[in-house]
């Protein structure tokens, strides 16, 4: 092969040899946040998978000239910006409790386990073709709460006589 078509062959090399360090770096991190749980926003895993990239690096760039040595960072500096935003808050952090809804009647129970969950009550709102069985709706979570749509949907069954 001549000398002129090794050039882009050995850049193409090293820059999948690139990707492969970043795809490893964010792999050992994402396996690290699920063996530690996730401990302090994933910072611990971030700072681990972080440190030993870096090591890495040093070590491959160790026998290297003076700017030739800051090459191997570089899959460590792309690594720790795709994963950053795992350990950065995007959403406020501080607990909203779920509201009290005027149009229907809302209970709030502190559960042992510190959670706080909203009951709403929907009665039968049309008494003559009230249905003989219950329904419990079990909605929202950790991350999503009740919406409209659902208080719209159980509004709809209740007038269809059923006690929600």
């Amino acid at each position: 092969m001549p000398t002129s078509a090794m050039r882009p062959v050995r850049f193409a090399g090293r820059l999948l040899l690139a990707l492969v360090a970043v795809t490893a770096l964010v792999v050992v991190f994402l396996a690290l946040i699920a063996l530690t749980d996730g401990a302090g926003s994933g910072l611990a895993a971030w700072l681990t998978t972080l440190g030993s990239g870096s090591a890495l690096a040093v070590w491959r760039g160790w026998h290297r000239a003076w700017p030739a040595r800051l090459v191997p960072f570089l899959p460590v500096l792309v690594a720790a910006a795709l994963t950053a935003s795992v350990c950065v808050p995007t959403v406020s952090t501080t607990r909203r409790y779920p509201p009290a809804l005027p149009f229907v009647t809302t209970q709030h129970w502190d559960l042992a386990t510190g959670s706080r969950v909203a009951v709403y009550h929907y009665p039968p709102a049309n008494a003559g073709a009230r249905q003989p069985v219950p329904l419990v709706y079990v909605g929202g979570g950790p991350v999503r709460g009740i919406s409209v749509i659902d208080h719209r949907f159980l509004q709809l069954l209740a007038r269809q006589g059923y006690d929600v």
